[in-house]
């Protein structure tokens, strides 16, 4: 489920690249053909575009940090309870495959 999540995350994130892309290739294309007033507006777009990108990298980072930090955790807890952890998983497993059978 993680990696599917991750997978999930990953295109998102390609997909908001990629527009953000193209809106900074047709502002440019808008800049050099567009008129006095359509500049202003370009610059302004451009300008809320470089925020967009900051914003997007911003995220990427902080979900890797956290990501990280819940793996390293995890980690942690199950060599210091390797028991307890067992069990959890057992009971993970258990509700999974109870919810499963449910359908």
């Amino acid at each position: 489920m993680t990696r599917e999540l991750a997978r999930s995350a990953q295109r998102l994130e390609n997909s908001l690249s990629n527009v953000v892309s193209e809106a900074e290739q047709l502002l440019r294309t808008l800049g050099k053909e567009g008129t006095e007033q359509l500049g202003g507006v370009s610059e302004r777009l451009t300008h809320q575009l470089a925020e967009a990108r900051a914003e997007l990298d911003r995220i990427r980072r902080s979900a890797a940090e956290r990501t990280g930090a819940a793996a390293r955790a995890t980690d942690t807890l199950a060599h210091e309870h390797p028991w307890t952890a067992v069990g959890i998983a057992a009971a993970t497993g258990a509700l999974v495959a109870w919810l499963i059978t449910r359908r």
